[in-house]
């Protein structure tokens, strides 16, 4: 009985290891102190089956969140949309953007993404009607800025 608890302690303590989780992690989820988590993954404590569960609720979640080891990211598409991430930088960080700044595209690159710009707005005034309808028109709103009828 005490080697099979062991044993579970044991794969506890791989499976935190392997999706990135700390004892502090564990202990939040559990609502325990640091130190009980740890007397738990040194064998110390017995656990009651809830308590089991509940750690294997906290292990199953925590797997399903967590990216896939050696798995690459695909790279985004060259013109795909995404919102910038916004985060204060604190000044250090700020000196060492402004002495190593980040690369710019390269000449062709941005040629190439202009003239594709150009292109569009280009297309954009060739529209038959383009620049005589109002937003209003499209969305059905009347001079009175009520939906018409």
């Amino acid at each position: 009985m005490c080697e099979k608890r062991t044993m579970n302690v044991r794969q506890l303590k791989d499976r935190l290891k392997g999706i990135g989780r700390t004892h502090t992690d564990l202990a939040t989820y559990l609502g325990i102190t640091h130190g009980q988590v740890s007397r738990i993954l040194n064998g110390k404590n017995r656990l009651r089956v809830d308590m089991w569960q509940r750690i294997e609720a906290f292990l199953a979640e925590a797997e399903r969140k967590a990216r896939p080891r050696g798995v690459a990211e695909s790279a985004p598409a060259p013109f795909e949309h995404r919102p910038p991430q916004w985060r204060s930088i604190t000044l250090e960080e700020a000196r060492a953007l402004k002495a190593n700044p980040p690369p710019k595209l390269p000449q062709e690159e941005r040629d190439r993404i202009i003239q594709e710009l150009i292109q569009l707005g280009d297309a954009y005034r060739a529209m038959a009607g383009a620049n005589t309808r109002s937003e209003d028109d499209i969305l059905g709103y009347g001079e009175d800025g009520l939906p018409e009828q």
